[in-house]
């Protein structure tokens, strides 16, 4: 996908963000990564940034350089959840375990 728009629509909904904080300047194109830092200011407290991360495709470089900053451990299997038993036995073999449980 395009890592920056111009979409008028778009716009008009980040500068209203923007006024609404003060910040008033004009925007007249907004990247994928001024996107994500607005959500990441607006949204602080809302648990929204994971999401984000996964639905942008950031997740692996942003929690890989996180956890590699405070000497931890992070592997990109740690994004995916247990697929319920009973799921993967109605399946008739289509599905199996993510990798890790």
């Amino acid at each position: 996908g395009a890592n920056e728009t111009s979409s008028a629509s778009a716009l008009n909904s980040f500068q209203q963000v923007r006024n609404r904080a003060g910040l008033t300047d004009p925007v007249t194109s907004i990247t994928k990564q001024e996107l994500l830092d607005e959500r990441r200011a607006e949204l602080a407290f809302e648990n929204h940034r994971l999401f984000d991360l996964i639905r942008f495709g950031e997740a692996q470089s942003v929690l890989s350089d996180h956890a590699t900053e405070i000497g931890g451990s992070y592997s990109s299997t740690d994004l995916l959840l247990p697929i319920p038993q009973r799921e993967i036995n109605l399946s008739n073999g289509q599905l199996s375990q993510n990798p890790g449980y």
